[in-house]
């Protein structure tokens, strides 16, 4: 009798798995990460100054997905960059790119694309949806006249299946950049140097025409006044007219 309770016991288990069994791993996966290859998970370009011309960030994407479906990663620039006395960045001084060959599905955008508000779509899986990681490259370019101050901007990341009721995964980055402006007047000739040089029967234009390169905003109103000293004198102590 002890041996058919068993024998009921187990097929009722049995049974009871067989109920359960289409209810288990139902829930897909399908998420998304961004990290900075600094670490972390914000984007920070530290402290800038116009003068450095573009400097590039580069963020890595991962995606984990198995709907089984074609979806895509579309970017959305919730706050451009600003400070809170409200300067901002303007819109063509950021950009974005995917470096080719990091994916190894899909499509990623290739070409520099400003990162603008509104949807824009960074990435596009193959047909089968497959899991993906890549590197996009996010470049930025402060104009000489950009106010000092501390920067910030927001941008959102969502990976939103095609032909599916599935929930889009959604990931924030916070974006930080302190512009330091450093001013300065540069005067030199064409070619570097600080001497003029001028000879009677050839004009040498690199060594006789002077550059004057002006650097940040914080001069105000400024005038540049050229005082000659001294005339020309020869080594017979004669002077130009």
């Amino acid at each position: 009798m002890k041996k058919y309770k068993t024998m009921i016991f187990v097929s009722a288990l049995f049974g009871l798995a067989a109920v359960l069994l289409p209810f288990v791993n139902t829930y897909a996966e399908f998420s998304l990460s961004a990290t900075a290859f600094e670490g972390g998970f914000d984007l920070r370009y530290g402290k800038v100054d116009p003068s450095l011309g573009r400097i590039n960030k580069e963020l890595s994407i991962r995606i984990t997905s198995d709907i089984g479906k074609q979806y895509r990663l579309v970017q959305n620039i919730l706050d451009p960059l600003s400070t809170p006395e409200g300067n901002s960045i303007p819109r063509d001084s950021f950009i974005v790119y995917g470096i080719r060959g990091t994916n190894k599905f899909g499509t990623l955008v290739g070409q520099e694309i400003l990162a603008n508000p509104g949807r824009q779509i960074i990435y596009t899986s193959n047909q089968s949806g497959s899991a993906d990681s890549f590197t996009l490259v996010y470049g930025l370019t402060l104009p000489r006249d950009i106010p000092a101050g501390s920067y910030r901007g927001r941008i959102s990341f969502s990976i939103e299946a095609v032909d599916s009721s599935q929930p889009p995964a959604i990931v924030i980055l916070n974006v930080f950049a302190e512009v330091e402006v450093v001013s300065a007047i540069q005067i030199k000739t064409i070619a570097g140097s600080k001497n003029i040089l001028l000879k009677a029967d050839k004009q040498d234009e690199d060594a006789s025409s002077v550059v004057f390169n002006i650097i940040g905003a914080s001069f105000g109103q400024f005038r540049i006044i050229q005082v000659v000293t001294e005339q020309p004198v020869s080594s017979e102590n004669q002077q130009l007219d």
